[in-house]
């Protein structure tokens, strides 16, 4: 998944010219996610100053064999001596394991004033915050997430895992107290990783901002290989600028407001699920969304012109148009109706209604559904 390390994270001083600051203030706590390069010296030192009794790193063993030198340098600055890796694959963020987990802990002898600090992309953040959410009624989680995708789209106010194929079915309202997203890390991504993890951001500029969408379109390269120059801190700080608005909101769930970050997902959780996680999460959010504004065009709900920009914007990023794997239709249909947006057998989901705008559309035609879905199969 990962290229050779082009620029390697360095431990040195952090610099804080260019770096931005994301804040949601929640009922009980304010979570902040800084974003910047070479943030690694202003994490050690943030995480001293809070004096943990002890901190456990949740970790992808990916991630720890790429940046292992750096890894045993804040390890070691920061007197961790009991780690937990973990292969980052889906089956690993499951209820089903977490007992595992959980005695691990306890075995570290983590308590209220421990810290369990996740380090790697989503799945991991998910784990490690799932584990913080309910170890002694909660402890502290703080997130250093290593990919584009957990960067773009970072925990902001819910943590979840799966039961066997239903993607995080058993969740928790949690967030990390503090996120540090390191551009560096991004650097050493491969580019088709970047391309999924692009399409995170591009939802967050569907359902927000058609000035963000505009800034995406413009921004230019010439060759797939220029990911690398993308503005990546100002990229990554306008996403997480837009979901952290709609969580803060409505830090429950409870009004709809944040919904719209379920824009592509309802069909992607499925998607994943069906195809027991082969398919990536960045690849089945692109084609949620490309799915899902086919249905608000069949609807008449999205002008055919907003569905352009939103195709070309995905296109653009090389993110695929077909589902890669076979995919039968009553399956799929049974999936979206237990869904946690639908509601009593009903198919609810995520709709665009402009570029900018969504709306939560209830009892979606199920043959509209599998109509639709033909365009995106590999046999039609």
């Amino acid at each position: 998944m990962y290229a050779t390390i082009r620029n390697p994270v360095s431990i040195a001083s952090s610099r804080i010219g260019g770096t931005k600051v994301v804040k949601i203030r929640f009922d009980r706590f304010e979570q902040k996610i800084i974003i910047g390069s070479n943030l690694i010296g202003q994490f050690i030192n943030d995480m001293k100053s809070r004096e943990y009794a002890s901190i456990v790193p949740i970790i992808d063993i990916n991630i720890y064999n790429i940046h292992r030198e750096l890894l045993q340098e804040i390890f070691g600055a920061l007197g961790i001596t009991n780690i937990i890796k973990i292969s980052p694959i889906e089956v690993i963020k499951s209820i089903e394991g977490i007992g595992g987990f959980v005695d691990k802990l306890y075995k570290f002898g983590v308590c209220r004033k421990s810290c369990i600090l996740g380090i790697g992309g989503g799945i991991t953040g998910d784990l490690a915050g799932f584990l913080a959410s309910i170890y002694m009624r909660g402890i502290d989680f703080v997130f250093l997430p290593t990919t584009l995708m957990s960067q773009g789209d970072s925990i902001i106010g819910k943590v979840g895992v799966g039961r066997k194929n239903i993607k995080n079915i058993v969740g928790n309202f949690y967030s990390p107290r503090f996120t540090y997203c390191d551009i560096d890390f991004i650097r050493t991504q491969d580019e088709r990783s970047l391309s999924f993890g692009m399409s995170e951001i591009i939802k967050s500029a569907l359902i927000k901002s058609p000035q963000f969408v505009k800034y995406l379109g413009d921004t230019s390269f010439s060759s797939p290989s220029d990911y690398v120059k993308l503005p990546w801190i100002n990229l990554i700080y306008r996403s997480l600028q837009i979901k952290a608005e709609l969580v803060e909101r409505d830090q429950y769930d409870m009004f709809g407001t944040q919904k719209g970050l379920s824009y592509g997902h309802t069909i992607a959780n499925a998607l994943e699920g069906l195809c027991d996680f082969h398919l990536n999460h960045g690849e089945a959010v692109n084609l949620g969304m490309r799915i899902a504004g086919e249905i608000s065009s069949e609807m008449k709900i999205l002008p055919h012109k907003d569905l352009e920009i939103q195709n070309k914007l995905l296109d653009k990023y090389k993110l695929s148009e077909i589902i890669p794997f076979p995919i039968e239709d009553n399956k799929l249909i049974d999936m979206l109706k237990r869904d946690k947006l639908s509601l009593g057998g009903q198919i609810n989901l995520v709709l665009l209604e402009k570029i900018g705008k969504f709306r939560v559309y209830q009892n979606i035609d199920s043959n509209l559904i599998t109509k639709v879905m033909k365009r995106f199969k590999t046999t039609k």
